[in-house]
C-alpha cells in the first residue's frame, strides 16, 4: 500500500493531466448531446395518419412539434389521382396539393380529403409524401405508407356498441366480486 501511495505522490502531475483530459472529453460529449437534444426539442414534427369522415378517406396531418411547420408541400399518391377522370373537379383538387403549401402551428391539425370512398380503396395501400420547413429554414421530409385493409376506419357502429355493453358488464361483475371479497372480512 505504501508503494502505491508513493507512486501516486511521484506521478501526481501526470495523473492529474490524464484525469483532466478524461473529464474534458466526457464534458464535450455531454455538451454535444445536450445541444442536439435542445435543437431536436425545438423543431416542428409533422406526422400523418388516415381517418374516415363521412365514408371518405382523409389524410390527417398533425404538427406535434414545439414550433410552426411552414411550406408543407404534399405529394398525394398518384393511384388516388388516377382514380378520377381527367378534368374532374375532384381530380383537379387532388392535383392542386402538389403545387400548394400550408403551414401548421404547434399542435395544428389539417385534413386532406382523398376524394375516395372507403369501400372503393379499402384493399389498397396508399402513400403520402410531404416536405416542410421550420421557421429557420431547416428542411424535413417524410413518407408514409398506409395499408387500408389493416385498418377499420369506418367501423360498424352496432358491433362497437355491442362490444361496449359486454365490456361494461364485465367491469360491473368484476367490481361486484371485488366488493364481495372486501366485505367478507
Amino acid at each position: 500500500m505504501c508503494k502505491f501511495i508513493a507512486f501516486l505522490n511521484e506521478n501526481s502531475g501526470a495523473l492529474t493531466a490524464i484525469l483532466t483530459l478524461v473529464l474534458a472529453t466526457i464534458n464535450y460529449f455531454q455538451w454535444r448531446l445536450a445541444n442536439n437534444l435542445r435543437k431536436d426539442a425545438n423543431r416542428p414534427r409533422v406526422m400523418a395518419d388516415i381517418v374516415g369522415i363521412n365514408q371518405v378517406v382523409h389524410y390527417k396531418i398533425i404538427n406535434y412539434g414545439t414550433t410552426s411547420a411552414v411550406n408543407i408541400k404534399f405529394n398525394i399518391d398518384p393511384k388516388l389521382i388516377n382514380r378520377k377522370q381527367v378534368g374532374d373537379s375532384q381530380r383537379t383538387e387532388l392535383e392542386r396539393w402538389d403545387e400548394n403549401t400550408i403551414s401548421l402551428l404547434p399542435n395544428g391539425i389539417a385534413y386532406i380529403s382523398t376524394k375516395c370512398l372507403w369501400n372503393e380503396i379499402k384493399e389498397e395501400t396508399i402513400s403520402l409524401t410531404y416536405s416542410y420547413e421550420d421557421i429557420a429554414g431547416q428542411k424535413y421530409s417524410d413518407t408514409y405508407q398506409f395499408r387500408l385493409s389493416n385498418l377499420d376506419l369506418i367501423g360498424d357502429k352496432d358491433h362497437y356498441e355491442l362490444e361496449d355493453r359486454q365490456i361494461k358488464k364485465e367491469i360491473v361483475n368484476t367490481l361486484k366480486s371485488i366488493d364481495k371479497t372486501l366485505h367478507k372480512d
